[in-house]
């Protein structure tokens, strides 16, 4: 989920402040870590549980199907579900951008009428490839295209949403594009482009971390930070998929270490990312965007970098759309490819989500941050100490087994000249739970469980209280 989420990092660190948002990105990748590593160990107790070889592959699903039967997996397949059409939705809306900047760019490049660059003065210096919508904060294009069709039948959300199905439909309804997972390199290709953008423009633009414009001072905290942890919840969520991604590790007694680099490096990412281009925005941080490439007027870098994720983006979005469309038909109908024409009703209805939002409703930020608290709750801070709490339950159980041995009540020795034996039938089994070290361990893991599973409920919650709080983005008088 990198693709979607670091780009709108810088602008959820803005919403939280500088430094408390520093400490929850912090507090999310830890937890996220922590639950990722309790979600790989959880089919490890099921399969002592249940005495299966090693040899049996056993998925996140399959540990809440023994739990909670067939209702628990259900419902987590729609969540799940869920959270992959939310993701396709963000990727839909970003392309839209992208290839709205980048067509415009290469318009204007090619009848030389490029919009006169935006002034802002701050803080004693002038900027000119700094966008602000700010009120207060003058930094507005001023275009000077002469031709009015073409800025009709090229809008960002009016035509380019619907201009963008004719690259992406075909691709979405190819029957398997797994063949395009060979262009997943790219993503690393991009992310480390966006350092270097970032690197250029904090090269121009110093550090700025004195006083703000709008607030007076550089904020360390703001009571919108929930916007943060919802988007912290989807930038780290891979929960569901951990097990499949784990399979082809030649040796499993280190997928902790795996996990505990992985989480670290994205982590690394994420952090560096938000704390540098939050450090070297040049004017208010409360202009800083939810794509962090609209704060930048168009010129060469960044006409490259949207134009190496419009490229990027346009190979994962048919693997999210196959996956997501993969899981609804086997689910719905027993086969991942029922028929052409489900098929197409299903793209339709995928696609055209997509469309809707980029017309109606483009605001990345909001999308991020609802439905990473959405499969944060159920896949991150839920389910890996819930069924873990379950497993040791079972595991903490010790069995005492009294077989009751007679000898052959005809003689004492069989044919063969041997003692014959008789076990019965009926074995004695005393069960108890736990002794007490066992108990009182469980109970203390079950209170740190609890505040996990609470902090992804009021991090839900959160993202709808965000909703009624007024986002002040005026200059004071």
């Amino acid at each position: 989920m990198m693709g979607t989420s670091i780009l709108a990092i810088p602008w959820a660190l803005a919403q939280a402040g500088f430094g408390f948002g520093i400490f929850l990105i912090l507090l999310v990748a830890g937890m996220a870590t922590y639950t990722a590593y309790l979600a790989e160990r959880i089919t490890e107790d099921l399969r002592t549980i249940k005495n299966l070889p090693k040899d049996i592959f056993l998925d996140f699903s399959d540990a809440v199907h023994y739990h909670f039967g067939r209702p628990g997996r259900i419902i987590t397949s729609v969540f799940s579900q869920v959270v992959i059409l939310g993701a396709s939705i963000v990727y839909y809306v970003l392309l839209s951008n992208f290839l709205y900047n980048t067509g415009k760019y290469i318009y204007q490049s090619a009848t030389n009428e490029f919009p006169i660059p935006p002034t802002i003065s701050f803080g004693g210096r002038n900027f000119t490839d700094v966008l602000c919508d700010v009120e207060g904060i003058n930094g507005s294009y001023i275009e000077t295209t002469t031709n009015e069709l073409f800025g009709k039948l090229w809008h960002v959300q009016n035509t380019v949403p619907v201009w963008l199905l004719l690259i992406l439909f075909p691709l979405v309804s190819i029957k398997s594009p797994t063949f395009l997972g060979k262009f997943t390199a790219l993503a690393t290709i991009s992310v480390i482009y966006l350092f270097i953008l970032t690197g250029i423009k904090g090269y121009n633009w110093k550090v700025n971390m004195s006083a703000d414009k709008v607030t007076g001072t550089v904020e360390n905290y703001r009571n919108l930070f929930a916007s943060l942890t919802g988007a912290c919840s989807m930038a780290f969520f891979i929960h569901n998929a951990l097990h499949t991604i784990l399979r082809a590790q030649r040796t499993p007694k280190h997928n902790p270490q795996v996990i505990l680099a992985a989480f670290g490096f994205t982590t690394l990412t994420y952090s560096l990312i938000g704390c540098i281009f939050f450090a070297v925005f040049p004017v208010s941080k409360r202009c800083i965007k939810d794509n962090l490439l609209d704060n930048l007027v168009t010129d060469v870098p960044v006409f490259v970098g949207r134009l190496a994720l419009l490229f990027q983006m346009s190979t994962v979005y048919p693997m999210i759309v196959f996956i997501l469309r993969a899981q609804f038909m086997y689910a719905v109908f027993g086969n991942i490819y029922p028929s052409w024409k489900h098929v197409l009703i299903f793209h339709l209805v995928v696609v055209g989500l997509g469309v809707l939002f980029a017309v109606v409703y483009p605001q990345i930020g909001t999308i991020i941050r609802f439905i990473g608290a959405i499969g944060g709750f159920i896949f991150i801070f839920t389910l890996p100490p819930l069924i873990t709490l379950l497993n040791k339950r079972i595991l903490g159980r010790e069995a005492v087994v009294h077989p009751n041995i007679e000898f052959d009540a005809v003689s004492d020795y069989a044919k063969n000249g041997k003692p014959s034996l008789q076990i019965s039938g009926e074995l004695t089994v005393l069960r108890d739970w736990c002794d007490k070290k066992t108990c009182v361990l469980w109970w203390i893991r079950c209170f740190f469980y609890i505040l996990l599973m609470l902090f992804g409920l009021l991090n839900f919650i959160a993202q709808f209280v965000l909703l009624g709080i007024p986002q002040n983005s005026k200059v004071p008088e």
